[in-house]
């Protein structure tokens, strides 16, 4: 089953308002342990949707007080569910934050196109991506495929060579005893 994860970031809830929630399978509210209220409405959308959809709703709080502890513990987050759901698709709707920066420092590019970022102005539904990605099929073999056989031969060779720079393998000892081994005889 696919997951749709959405991430909101403090005060950023008013956004959410307007949005469909309910084709998210995990709803995390982000806040600092200094700010102290949430919208009416906002909690009230979000209790009707665990309600009826059976979607986790659940509150973290930041203990940071820095400049960026909130980019911090995003970027911590986003590897966490990255870690456990890779195949995850990761909504964060978030005020006052350097998406571009986050996403390139902390993130790997593969997981990039399953991770948006809305910063400025309510996004419309279908700026979200939640639908599967498509499956990449296995490539066709044409005239093509011998550079990439060359690219398979040289990464052999380098982890070849780097493996044969280390005199700890280099030497085979017996597995019980663990007396060196004799040399094999080259013909």
């Amino acid at each position: 089953m696919l997951k749709n994860i959405l991430i909101v970031i403090e005060q950023a809830v008013n956004k959410c308002l307007d949005l469909d929630l309910t084709k998210f399978n995990k709803i995390e509210i982000v806040v600092s342990a200094s700010q102290k209220t949430l919208p009416v409405e906002f909690v009230k959308e979000l209790l009707r949707i665990q309600t009826q959809c059976g979607s986790p709703v659940e509150l973290l709080t930041t203990k940071g007080t820095g400049g960026h502890h909130v980019e911090m513990y995003l970027a911590w987050l986003l590897g966490r569910h990255i870690e456990k759901m890779p195949d995850a698709n990761i909504t964060v709707i978030a005020n006052d934050i350097d998406a571009e920066s986050l996403l390139s420092n902390c993130i790997d590019e593969e997981y990039h196109e399953r991770i948006c970022i809305i910063q400025d102005g309510t996004p419309a539904s279908a700026e979200l991506k939640l639908e599967k990605p498509a499956q990449k099929k296995a490539p066709v073999e044409t005239a093509s495929a011998a550079p990439a056989e060359e690219k398979v031969k040289q990464a052999d060779s380098k982890l070849i060579s780097k493996l044969m720079e280390r005199n700890d393998i280099l030497e085979a000892r017996h597995p019980i005893t663990g007396e060196p081994l004799p040399s094999p005889i080259n013909s």
